[in-house]
């Protein structure tokens, strides 16, 4: 049994394997995936494979998030002013802390897959505080970032990535809208290496 499937045996939980891809891929059964928003993708990938490519993500602040086009940072602020009612300074502070991917390096995103860089799950407050017990076995302790935005593509997908430690999100308004984020549910992102690190300390 992989660490993986131990790991997911254990919790009873199923996460979303997330690769990124430097250059070309083989797609196999992978369905390709236009005009959606990365949380999205993270909900229909967790019945299927599936792949994006940088023009497949319509969000904004995903986008920005991922490295792709940071020349949006003017126009998330704007939006982020507008809906929620805030000075445009408090906007640029909350764009500002966005995690991001400075240099994407990657063509393609593989959702669902073997051998990812990270995996996403969907994990109950209940569910978490098992997780963190048995992560504290390691010696390790878990400090987190928060925001109100971009918490599956910024907090989660690309802090995981760029810092390659446990990250974690409550839930942006689109996450929760089109990733289908239960209210009851956190967005938890995890390092490939963490899971396999983990496998030991729950056999």
């Amino acid at each position: 049994m992989s660490a993986i499937e131990q790991f997911q045996e254990y919790f009873k939980l199923k996460g979303v394997g997330v690769k990124f891809y430097p250059g070309e891929i083989d797609t196999g059964k992978m369905q390709f995936l236009k005009e959606v928003k990365f949380c999205q993708a993270v909900k229909l990938a967790r019945d299927q494979q599936v792949f994006l490519d940088k023009d497949s993500i319509i969000c904004k602040g995903a986008r920005y998030a991922l490295g792709y086009n940071k020349g949006t940072k003017e126009e998330i602020v704007n939006a982020i002013k507008f809906k929620r009612g805030v000075s445009k300074e408090i906007a640029e502070q909350l764009v500002d802390n966005i995690p991001t991917i400075k240099d994407p390096g990657f063509d393609y995103i593989g959702l669902n897959v073997d051998d990812p860089d990270i995996y996403i799950f969907y994990m109950t407050p209940k569910r978490f505080m098992e997780f963190l017990k048995v992560y504290q076995r390691t010696g390790n302790n878990l400090e987190v970032k928060l925001s109100s935005i971009t918490a599956m593509c910024g907090d989660v997908a690309a802090q995981t990535l760029t810092t390659k430690k446990i990250c974690l999100s409550f839930g942006c308004d689109d996450s929760r809208e089109y990733g289908e984020v239960a209210d009851e549910e956190l967005i938890v992102g995890i390092p490939k290496e963490t899971i396999e690190q983990l496998a030991d300390k729950i056999r």
